[in-house]
């Protein structure tokens, strides 16, 4: 089984298993305010959550392309 392990800590674990998106900007605005990026991140971890497997998820490393898809839903780290 192959994990993607991704740290948002300022959103509470049962808004990462059942998002409310509203809530989660709500949370990343009054953490970043209107540092440069806010959006992007908030953007970013709706893409996580919102249907990942609908994605194929790409990276570069040591000159090699990496890829794989991801099952949706979230599991929380104990």
């Amino acid at each position: 089984m192959d994990k993607r392990h991704l740290g948002w800590k300022i959103i509470p674990g049962e808004l990462l298993l059942d998002p409310d998106f509203g809530r989660i900007q709500q949370i990343i605005k009054g953490h970043f305010g209107t540092k440069q990026g806010s959006v992007q991140d908030f953007n970013a971890l709706r893409d996580l959550l919102d249907g990942p497997g609908k994605h194929i998820w790409v990276t570069f490393e040591d000159g090699f392309l990496w890829w794989c898809t991801v099952r949706d839903g979230a599991t929380l780290n104990p």
